[in-house]
Formats: C-alpha cells, structure tokens, sequence
C-alpha cells in the first residue's frame, strides 16, 4: 500500500485505530502466511509518526512481526512516553529518468533522492537481522537485554573529533558517537554509515546521555551500501 494510509480517516482522531482496524482486515482476508504487508508513506513527521502509531498498533492486534526496517518488534521509541517530534524515514538517492528531468528543469525543482517512510510486516517471523550469522549471535531476543543489532536512523554526522549517528535497536533510539582518536581497523564501518542500513556492533558503552564505539568495539554493516568516505 503506497501513499495510501495518510488518505484514510483524514483529522478524524480515532485514525489510527481505524486504519489499523482497516489493515487488519485486509490481513485477514488476503495476506498469505508466508507474505508481507509493505506499508509506504511520505517522510513528512506527522504522516510518518501516523504509519508507526499503525505499525505499533498491528503488532498488538494481529500475530505479525517487523521484517524491515526494524530490527525488532517492540514498540517503537520514536512514537514511545515524551517523543513528540520524532519520527524515521528513508533516504535514497536516484538517478531520475529522463522524462522526470524534463519537467524538473522546468519547474526548478531538484531532487537527487526519493524520501519516504515504510514498514514490513509478515506473519513468518523473518527479520531483516536474519540476513547475516552474526546478528543473531550479537542480539538478544529479550527486551532489556544489550542489543548488538540496530538500524541506522540518520545520517552520518561529523562533529570536532568524532563521528556520531543514531541507531535504533531493541533498547531504544540512541546517539551513538565515535571519538576520531578511537577509529581502528575493528570500526572502521563506523566511518561508512548511512541512513537505512543495519549494522552489529559490540557492547556499546553508555557515556551520558550517548553510547560511545571505542576503538576495540566491532563495527559492521550488514546490510545497505557503505557511504564512500
């Protein structure tokens, strides 16, 4: 379903409950067992936080699970207690075909890349973690656990003398950073990130309000491209 939630039950206040309850029955009615339910909207915040308030409410009233992007099934933080403002989307850049130019060049519009958000939901149990060994030697499936297992939710930033990026996995959305005096061999994935891919690191040490990668912690990506430096 593409662009299609944010039509549905416009400013009614009960929305997410019926779009959900409308999601719902088409699962029921048509979703085989060993399908997936892709759920595409716009990155705009406030249509986007309405796809993950559906998201969240599918996972309480059906047997399904996230195949992508999350790494895990639990509520999402980004909707969770006292998040007001955030939400997660999808960036990717594209070559437009030839016809789409035409009409950018006219319009003035510039556009190197498609943003959108989404979710996967299926009834198998498949995660995008299953895609390599490691992840599921690195996570644990118990909530509260240390998760090794995360999904890149922003860009990459560069700060003096360090790296930072926020990942979301089974604990939560976190500000991760990487002092520059830390960058090794072991991390150097780190340097590579970009929005959407999944990634395992090692434990991450809670530093403040942020986890740090040190210059002993393991870094991969498992899934997406690397950014080039």
């Amino acid at each position: 379903m593409g662009n299609v939630l944010n039509e549905l039950f416009c400013g009614n206040p009960q929305r997410v409950e019926q779009r959900s309850r409308r999601i719902a029955s088409l699962v029921s009615n048509w979703l085989a067992p060993n399908g997936f339910l892709i759920l595409i909207e716009p990155a705009l915040r406030e249509l986007s936080r309405d796809l993950l308030l559906v998201r969240d409410r599918l996972l309480d009233i059906l047997p399904l699970t996230v195949y992508s992007p999350c790494v895990h099934s639990l509520p999402c933080p980004a909707v969770g207690p006292g998040c007001v403002s955030d939400w997660c989307h999808e960036d990717q850049s594209w070559q437009a075909p030839e016809w789409i130019r035409q009409i950018d060049e006219r319009i003035g519009l510039r556009k190197s890349s498609l943003k959108y958000s989404y979710v996967v939901l299926t009834r198998t149990g498949l995660s995008v973690r299953d895609v390599a060994p490691e992840a599921t030697s690195l996570s644990s499936p118990e909530p509260g656990t240390q998760s090794r297992v995360w999904r890149v939710v922003s860009e990459r930033l560069e700060e003096r003398g360090k790296s930072v990026a926020y990942l979301c996995g089974m604990e939560g959305r976190h500000r991760v950073t990487r002092l520059d005096k830390h960058a090794s061999s072991v991390n150097a994935d780190f340097g590579l990130l970009g929005r959407g891919q999944t990634v395992s690191t090692g434990p991450l040490e809670l530093r403040g309000l942020e986890r740090r990668v040190e210059s002993g912690t393991p870094v991969r990506i498992l899934t997406g491209r690397p950014e080039r430096c």
